[in-house]
């Protein structure tokens, strides 16, 4: 969803309720966005307690581990 997003509008949604996902519960939510710029963002859900899987627009990946994104 959130790459038909970026080719229609062109830009990285601010938030995943911008491509109609809502987040019930805000203060504990199943999975977390962040928009790092106009086309970068990460996307991210605890596995268990203190780990995370991530991923990765730039690599278009999964990963167990955070990492800085690589911007064009």
């Amino acid at each position: 969803m959130i790459e038909s997003y970026i080719d229609s509008v062109g830009t990285t949604p601010e938030s995943l309720s911008d491509i109609g996902i809502v987040i019930v519960d805000e203060s504990n939510p199943p999975y977390y966005y962040e928009q790092i710029d106009s086309a970068n963002y990460t996307l991210y859900f605890g596995t268990v307690l203190g780990e995370s899987k991530t991923y990765y627009s730039d690599s278009k990946k999964w990963e167990d581990f955070y990492r800085p994104i690589k911007c064009d």
